[in-house]
């Protein structure tokens, strides 16, 4: 098994919907190794895209992610978007979670 960190970062917008939604760090987490660890297929000095659709464990409403990930030197850093919405950098991001694994 590869061994790799994640971060997920996301604008304070967006972690004022999450909240609203009842989605905790705890379920992003869970719900980001899932896709590392099942979905994703690692090339090192990547930068794609993703689509991620899931089911939040405690209200069994449906979901999806957007957002764009980069992979580099065994750390990947996922940024979650709200549609037809677009940040330039990491910098306007004031929320996130680091996990290493």
């Amino acid at each position: 098994m590869m061994n790799y960190s994640f971060e997920i970062v996301y604008d304070g917008d967006m972690a004022e919907l999450l909240e609203d939604e009842g989605i905790t760090t705890s379920t992003l987490y869970k719900v980001f190794e899932k896709f590392v660890q099942e979905e994703l297929e690692l090339i090192d000095d990547e930068t794609a895209n993703f689509i991620l659709p899931f089911i939040n464990p405690t209200s069994d409403k449906r979901y999806t992610l957007y957002g764009n990930y980069q992979f580099k030197c065994s750390h990947i850093e996922f940024e979650i978007e709200r549609k037809r919405q677009s940040f330039s950098t990491f910098n306007n991001f004031k929320n996130s979670i680091k996990i290493s694994q």
